[in-house]
Formats: structure tokens, C-alpha cells, sequence
């Protein structure tokens, strides 16, 4: 797992194994769409999970007449609470890097993969994840993608070079 993404970056592009790559205003927009787009799904999911988690405790509360003082679930009980706070927060945070300009894009070779995670030269102690799923999933090696990073987070988008 990759701790320090521009660190890791940096790295790699000293040790000239990323280069750096300017995509084009519509590549961006789709990035930047698909990122938006997670953002707001793990919001909605985090809501979901509250949801549950209240229903859950009507029906103990309500029907069986169980109240729960234990730390631990109390503690639970507070995560799932702050969970959408968290989604709330990383879709301002989100936009709000988008809006500073905290994201780069490189160029690299993809060494091997395993099933949706692959790993890029240079960033090998990494498994990436493409944002929206390549067209031949089964990428080999020597298989150039972009290098995607917004605020801490590494995504590969699929390379299609003019020709």
C-alpha cells in the first residue's frame, strides 16, 4: 500500500520510470466526473448503512425491550453515525482539490495484475485500481496507463495513444 502518493510519485519520476503526461480538457472531465461520482456513491452508502444500523436498534429497542449499554456498541453506534459526516466531508474535500489544482497525471507500464488490481513500474509496492474499467482487463505487461492522482488517492485510467 502506498503511504505518501506524491512521495511515491516523485520517486518514481526521478528514478525516470513515470514521465509526466497532460491529458486533454475531456479526459480530465471524465476523471474528475468518476471521482465525483465515488464520492457521492460511498455518501449514499454510508447513509444506507446508517439507515440499517437505526432499524436495527428500533426493532431491539421496540420489540424486545433490549437496550444495549456496552461500550463497544455504543462505540459502533457513533461510527456509523459519523460516517455520513466523513462522505459530506470527502466530497467538499474532493472538490475543493480539484478546485486548488491538487492533481498530477504520469505515464507508466503496468508489471502484473491480479484480477482488478494491478501494479505500475515504479510504484510496485502499490495495488491500483482503474477508475472505470479498462477494455481488455487482462492488461499484460509493458501495457502503458495513466497515473492518476488527486489529494492522496493513485487511480489508472486507460492509455490510448494517438496514432
Amino acid at each position: 500500500m502506498i503511504t505518501d502518493a506524491k512521495k511515491a510519485l516523485k520517486e518514481a519520476q526521478e528514478k525516470e520510470l513515470l514521465t509526466p503526461f497532460e491529458p486533454d480538457g475531456e479526459m480530465k472531465k471524465q476523471f474528475f466526473s468518476g471521482q465525483r461520482k465515488q464520492a457521492v456513491k460511498l455518501f449514499f452508502y454510508f447513509l444506507a448503512l446508517l439507515v440499517v444500523a437505526v432499524l436495527i436498534a428500533v426493532v431491539l429497542v421496540g420489540i424486545t425491550h433490549i437496550v444495549v449499554y456496552s461500550a463497544r456498541i455504543i462505540f459502533v453506534c457513533l461510527l456509523i453515525v459519523l460516517l455520513p459526516l466523513y462522505g459530506i466531508y470527502n466530497i467538499f474535500s474532493l472538490n475543493s482539490a480539484i478546485k486548488k489544482g491538487d492533481y498530477e497525471f504520469y505515464l507508466g507500464d503496468i508489471v502484473e495484475f491480479y484480477e482488478d488490481k494491478y501494479k505500475v513500474r515504479g510504484l510496485e509496492n502499490g495495488e491500483l485500481q482503474f477508475l472505470k474499467k479498462p477494455s481488455d482487463p487482462t492488461l499484460s505487461g509493458k501495457t502503458r496507463v495513466i497515473v492518476a492522482r488527486l489529494k492522496d488517492e493513485l487511480s489508472l485510467i486507460e492509455y490510448r495513444s494517438e496514432k
